[in-house]
């Protein structure tokens, strides 16, 4: 069988668990102790590295979430992201205070190594306990007041409406993480008068 090219084959060492040696395509080679063959890859390989495809039967229990990312996460930290929080789309429960006040902060979240992963809003407390597994950033949202600017007699803007100013800090927080514009393209959402 022809050799395929194993995705990131990289040396992790024997204090890594998640490595060949241990994954489900590799078979310990009778003649070196060190090289076994990797079914997956059909080459042989030593022990003490580890590839994309590392399989142990390990399952993620949230779909959102990316294998490999994970993989790579406990492999330069050491952590097991079971032990973390994943981040859960929650939208937030407004109430009539916050309709007083105008403004919320929203809390977004996506992952850190990966500019292409969906964006999750989450609540301020779920933002707080997640680990450096995700990039995060909070904006501030109008949600009340009135929708168009009000222009005064001499033609200056005196106030924002609700569609500016969301438009505007969907401009800024774009240099922050990028695609959150399309996330909140609803520039009038949970708008009330």
């Amino acid at each position: 069988m022809a050799k395929k090219n194993a995705k990131n084959l990289k040396f992790v060492g024997e204090l890594i668990d998640k490595r060949c040696e241990n994954c489900l395509f590799w078979e310990h080679n009778i003649d070196k102790s060190d090289v076994g063959f990797c079914k997956q890859w059909n080459f042989n390989v030593n022990k003490l590295f580890v590839c994309d495809s590392f399989a142990k039967g390990y399952v993620i229990t949230n779909k959102s979430q990316d294998q490999n990312f994970i993989r790579d996460y406990e492999l330069l930290t050491g952590n097991n992201p079971d032990d973390e929080m994943f981040a859960v789309e929650t939208l937030p429960k407004l109430t009539k205070s916050d309709y007083e006040n105008m403004f919320i902060v929203r809390y977004f979240v996506r992952q850190a190594n990966n500019d292409k992963s969906e964006i999750l809003e989450v609540s301020k407390e779920q933002l707080l306990n997640l680990g450096n597994f995700y990039k995060k950033i909070n904006l501030k949202w109008k949600i009340s007041g009135k929708l168009n600017d009000t222009i005064n007699k001499d033609g200056h803007i005196v106030e924002k409406g609700v569609y500016n100013v969301n438009r505007d800090i969907l401009k800024l927080k774009e240099k922050e993480m990028s695609g959150i514009s399309k996330k909140l393209f609803n520039l009038m959402q949970f708008y009330k008068k």
